[in-house]
């Protein structure tokens, strides 16, 4: 299931930098984007490379015990 997940971010994040510039017809410009990115591209293609990357990391239990906190010393 883990797999079919990171295949999915990974397809979606492929078709927001395939499409960025019909997204881009839709949104319009982003005022944060270009003051802080240099432009609405920039921070849509950001986007699909962080939606591949989560779904490349995803399978292999990078996101995993994110609500446990480490122990320094396990009693038995």
């Amino acid at each position: 299931m883990k797999l079919l997940i990171g295949l999915i971010l990974i397809a979606f994040g492929t078709a927001i930098i395939y499409y960025r510039f019909k997204i881009y017809d839709i949104t319009g410009e982003w005022n944060w984007a270009s003051l802080y990115l240099g432009n609405t591209m920039n921070a849509i293609v950001l986007m699909g490379m962080i939606l591949i990357g989560i779904g490349a990391a995803y399978p292999f239990g990078a996101f995993d015990d994110f609500n446990t906190v480490p122990t320094a010393v396990q009693k038995p």
